[in-house]
Formats: C-alpha cells, structure tokens, sequence
C-alpha cells in the first residue's frame, strides 16, 4: 500500500499565517508559543515574519500542522 506522505516546505512566515496553518486565532497562538518566545526574536527586532530557523522552532514545538493537536488543561 502507498503511504501519503506531505512534505512541508519550511520558509519564512508570518505570526498570522503559522495560526492559520494550525487553524487557531492568531491570539490564541501567540498564547501557544509564550513557552518558546525567547528563542523567537520577532518582537524584539520590529520583524513582521519569522525567519526559517525560527519556524522550525514552533514545528518543534507544536509538531508539524497536519498532525492533531491535543492540549490539556489544568483541573480548574
């Protein structure tokens, strides 16, 4: 049997297209990648896009998009 396999390109994006490839708000990712927006240094340098190797951190953390994204909350 033929697996499907996607190649994800990783190239330099946007804080708004990122959220849309993980179908969220582009709030409610920002809120997602607080544990990693050190090593992301958009803010700081007035940058609108995301340069590849800072992509590849938020793959790294989240995973790719097109695997399902499970996020557990804390008892409230």
């Amino acid at each position: 049997m033929k697996e499907n396999k996607q190649t994800l390109e990783i190239k330099v994006q946007t804080i708004t297209s990122l959220a849309r490839q993980y179908n969220c708000h582009r709030k409610t990712f920002l809120r997602w990648i607080k544990p990693i927006a050190y090593k992301l240094r958009y803010r700081e340098e007035k940058r609108r896009g995301l340069t590849i190797r800072e992509v590849k951190f938020v793959y790294e953390f989240l995973g790719t998009p097109g695997e399902k994204i499970i996020i557990e909350r804390d008892e409230l």
